[in-house]
């Protein structure tokens, strides 16, 4: 694994990605830090944080797009599947290597506090709680890229894949309130939701009949409970939307409150996708 991990991370750097990914982020927390904190005179670094989590929907798919896909494509992927390494350590080096590429500039925003600090008294509680739901959230979307870069070769995919994921993610409790709070609305969203599974599983298993027999199990259970009790399906797409909107996990950092339960959902729902990204290049190395 630290063979995988060190030629990861070197070429994120030997190339111009790591450069284009940190400078990226540096920028828009500096320009967000100039005009929040220092010309508004506002102490209140954690905000900056709330109101920059949009950028991971564009740096993310610009740093992983190439992972996984690029290996693919270039077919060296082969050399290291037949290397003496599990597919584990395999995915973990690659992975490691993208949240290391990410603390570093972490690292870096880490001292805005501090600089902030010397004009006056402000809440560093708040700043650096905002700071590690920034990491954390930053690393649950790697792991999403890592996943959806597994699942094809071409990395420009990968990137719009990624992309349009997280993009749903960030307007999720938008899109949940669309649909309503009747039982007919969410039995419609559950539908949809039963649709992108398939889709997803379609990508993982290459097999349209397996999909199909999935979406029509999903959709066969959804439309008998509904029939039965539809009284379950109200305000349920509201509630499942609640469930993906990873960015809400945010808040309570950003507001200087330490919630050990969000920190559970950002470790979870990274070791799903990684875990998910494990089984999606193991199929591929014994098919």
């Amino acid at each position: 694994m630290r063979a995988i991990f060190k030629r990861e991370l070197k070429s994120y750097f030997t190339g111009v990605f790591g450069y284009l990914f940190s400078a990226f982020l540096l920028f828009v927390v500096g320009l967000y830090f100039t005009v929040n904190c220092l010309v508004q005179a506002s102490p209140y670094f954690g905000y900056v944080i709330g109101s920059i989590s949009f950028v991971f929907i564009i740096a993310v798919p610009l740093l992983t797009m190439r992972t996984l896909a690029e290996d693919r494509k270039m077919k060296t992927d082969q050399l290291i599947m037949t290397a003496p390494v599990s597919v584990t350590r395999i995915v973990l080096g690659k992975y490691l290597a993208l949240v290391t590429v990410f603390f570093i500039p972490c690292v870096l925003i880490c001292l805005y506090p501090l600089i902030l600090g010397h004009y006056g008294t402000i809440p560093y509680t708040m700043a650096y709680s905002a700071i590690l739901a920034f990491f954390l959230y930053g690393c649950t979307c790697l792991s999403i890229g890592l996943f959806l870069s597994s699942l094809t070769e071409n990395p420009m995919l990968a990137a719009v894949l990624t992309f349009a994921v997280l993009f749903a993610d960030y307007l999720v409790s938008g899109i949940g309130s669309i649909f309503g709070s009747e039982s007919n609305a969410s039995f419609l969203g559950i539908m949809m939701i039963a649709f992108a599974f398939a889709i997803v599983f379609f990508m993982l298993t290459k097999s349209l009949l397996a999909a199909f027999v999935l979406m029509l199990l999903l959709g066969t259970a959804a439309a008998v409970t509904y029939n039965l009790k539809p009284e379950l399906f109200t305000g349920l797409i509201q509630n499942v939307a609640g469930a993906l909107d990873i960015t809400k996990r945010m808040d309570d950092f950003i507001n200087g409150v330490f919630n050990l339960s969000n920190i559970i959902y950002f470790v979870t729902v990274s070791a799903l996708f990684v875990f998910l990204t494990i089984q999606s290049v193991e199929k591929r190395r014994w098919s």
